[in-house]
């Protein structure tokens, strides 16, 4: 891992950057009454995107693009799954009332811990089957990279980590050809509303996915060719992963006996 991150004496802008907020495709390594001091030492295309969000632009299209600084470029080495995975996330984000979400203060209103722990917070959630829309994406697409796998379509990617500097370097092309010229070449903000910022930029929504949903279908005939739709009823989580491959296996082939 050490070999693919910036050194500061060789490249100290893209050091600064890993400093970031992983949202931003930083590493968190920094705190947060550091951000200031850290994004004024990053390079440019990370002062464009926190100006456009501090004046309220979307920029879920550009957050895409920034975290890939901080990912793999495939899942699995399947990069098709990444995508369809993002594509996901950005849906649901969308329309949070749709799936009757819940923001991070009213998930911990609901599930709350004695010790204010965020983690437990999270897991309590879970276990009433209550998901971030990240973390639901990844469970109900397990299928298709378990089918992915399977099928051998896509030569696998295994070894597919960038380097940090290379992946800023197309990261700067395309914030240029989103006219980053056109910007402040420095993002004068402290560090409370560069915090502030980066939480509004997307959300973190909490949604049942165990709650019942209606679909549309669509199935094709093998012989005939005809496509044919049908509202399926369901929960999400059981829709999203219908007529898709699982992989289980049974605890005792684990060496584990469950009284």
């Amino acid at each position: 891992m050490g070999s693919l991150l910036p050194r500061k004496a060789v490249n100290p802008k893209a050091f600064a950057a890993i400093h970031l907020p992983t949202t931003v495709g930083g590493y968190g390594l920094g705190l947060k009454s550091e951000l200031k001091y850290y994004l004024e030492r990053s390079p440019r295309p990370h002062h464009f995107l926190l100006s456009k969000a501090a004046l309220g632009l979307d920029v879920r299209r550009d957050l895409r693009k920034f975290r890939q600084l901080n990912s793999n470029v495939s899942a699995r080495g399947i990069s098709c799954i990444q995508d369809y995975q993002e594509d996901l996330i950005d849906r649901l984000n969308e329309y949070p009332n749709y799936i009757n979400a819940i923001h991070w203060t009213e998930l911990r209103q609901q599930f709350p811990d004695p010790l204010g722990n965020a983690r437990r917070t999270i897991a309590l959630a879970a276990n009433e089957g209550i998901l971030s829309v990240e973390e639901f994406v990844r469970r109900a697409t397990r299928g298709n990279l378990f089918q992915e796998l399977l099928l051998g379509k896509e030569s696998l990617k295994v070894f597919n980590t960038r380097k940090f500097t290379d992946t800023y370097y197309r990261l700067w092309q395309y914030c240029e050809s989103e006219g980053m010229a056109d910007w402040p070449e420095t993002c004068d903000l402290t560090s409370e509303e560069i915090a502030t910022a980066i939480d509004q930029m997307v959300p973190q929504w909490y949604f049942d996915i165990n709650q019942d949903t209606t679909v549309d279908v669509g199935t094709v005939d093998q012989e005939t060719g005809e496509e044919s739709y049908d509202f399926v009823e369901g929960s999400y989580i059981e829709l999203y992963q219908k007529g898709l491959p699982s992989l289980t296996i049974s605890p005792r082939r684990l060496g584990l006996r469950l009284s």
